[in-house]
C-alpha cells in the first residue's frame, strides 16, 4: 500500500478518536463545509442533517456489504474472507437500526440502497463489479475498504458530535470504534501480504 493511503487511513482513526473524546454531548453550533468540519454529504442548509446521516450512512453500509460478498466469495485468504463475512453481518444489522431510527425520528424507513458511482471512484474505492475483476481480489478489497471505512468514520465522528438523537450518537460510537479496528487489521494484513507493494 502506497504510505500516503496508509497515513489517511490512520489519520482519520485518529481524528476520530479525538472527536469522541470527552463530552459526547451533542454541539448546538451549526456547521457548513466553510469551517471544515463536516462532509458535504451530511450538510443541509448549512447544518448537520441526522436524516442526511442516517441515508448516507446506509447507502454506504450497503456499498460494504457488497464490496465485502465479492472478497467472500473470490478472495483467497482465509482471514480476510472470515473478516467479510463479519462486515457483512455488521453492517446488515446497522442498516436495519438506521432505518428503525429514520421510522422514529422522521416518519419514514426508506434509505437510499446504493452510493454513487461518481463518490465511490472520487474517493479511489472499486464498485463491486470491477472488484470482482481484479486479478488480486484480497489486495484490491483491502485498498478499496480502508477508504471506503475511513468514509463511515469521518460521517460518524460527526454524527457523534453534533446529532441531538442519543441513539444516533450510540451507533456513530459504535461505528468508529468497529472500524477503526478493522483498518488496523487491514493496515496489518497487507504490510504482512505485500509489504511496500503499491
Amino acid at each position: 500500500m502506497s504510505s500516503p493511503m496508509m497515513c489517511r487511513a490512520l489519520a482519520v482513526v485518529f481524528l476520530a478518536v479525538v472527536a469522541g473524546c470527552g463530552d459526547d454531548e451533542p454541539s448546538s453550533h451549526s456547521m457548513s463545509m466553510g469551517d471544515g468540519v463536516a462532509p458535504e454529504q451530511l450538510v443541509v442548509d448549512g447544518n448537520y442533517s441526522d436524516e442526511r446521516f442516517i441515508d448516507m450512512m446506509a447507502a454506504h453500509h450497503q456499498m460494504a456489504t457488497e464490496m465485502a460478498i465479492v472478497e467472500e466469495q473470490r478472495g483467497t485468504r482465509q482471514e480476510l474472507r472470515a473478516l467479510a463475512t463479519k462486515m457483512i453481518q455488521d453492517q446488515r444489522q446497522e442498516i436495519d437500526e438506521l432505518k428503525a431510527l429514520k421510522q422514529a425520528h422522521f416518519g419514514s424507513s426508506d434509505v437510499p440502497t446504493m452510493m454513487s458511482e461518481s463518490e465511490m471512484q472520487n474517493s479511489g474505492m472499486l464498485m463491486p463489479n470491477e472488484l470482482a475483476q481484479q486479478p488480486d481480489v484480497d489486495k484490491a478489497f483491502i485498498d478499496s475498504m480502508m477508504p471506503h471505512h475511513s468514509g463511515a468514520i469521518q460521517m460518524a465522528a460527526v454524527a457523534l458530535r453534533r446529532s441531538s438523537i442519543a441513539e444516533i450518537r450510540t451507533l456513530a460510537r459504535r461505528i468508529i470504534d468497529a472500524q477503526a479496528e478493522e483498518i488496523g487489521q487491514m493496515i496489518a494484513w497487507r504490510k504482512a501480504w505485500y509489504g511496500s507493494q503499491p
